[in-house]
């Protein structure tokens, strides 16, 4: 198949380049891959929970599976359940 004046432009573009060239373009891309899975995955996390702030700013509840005060010290505004060990899945001992 004969290759258009395009193509043909592309391949002496790319014969002109020198590797130091690609690889920087290559590493330019792969940093731009890597930022981009870095904001994915922050949004991943936190967006959830700005829902949730969102609903408290407006009077409504936070969900009650959300909250982190189970598993904190009595110090920090835990419950006694925290010293004893005694959680959902942990067996009772008496």
């Amino acid at each position: 198949m004969a290759k258009n004046s395009f193509q043909r432009m592309e391949d002496e573009n790319l014969n002109n380049r020198s590797s130091e060239q690609i690889e920087r373009v290559r590493q330019n891309v792969d940093g731009s891959v890597s930022f981009i899975q870095m904001v994915g995955k922050i949004i991943e996390v936190y967006l959830p929970r700005v829902f949730d702030v969102f609903v408290m700013m407006g009077g409504g509840k936070e969900r009650e599976d959300t909250n982190v005060k189970e598993n904190q010290p009595p110090s920090d505004g835990g419950s006694d359940d925290f010293r004893r060990g005694g959680g959902p899945s942990s067996p009772d001992f008496h």
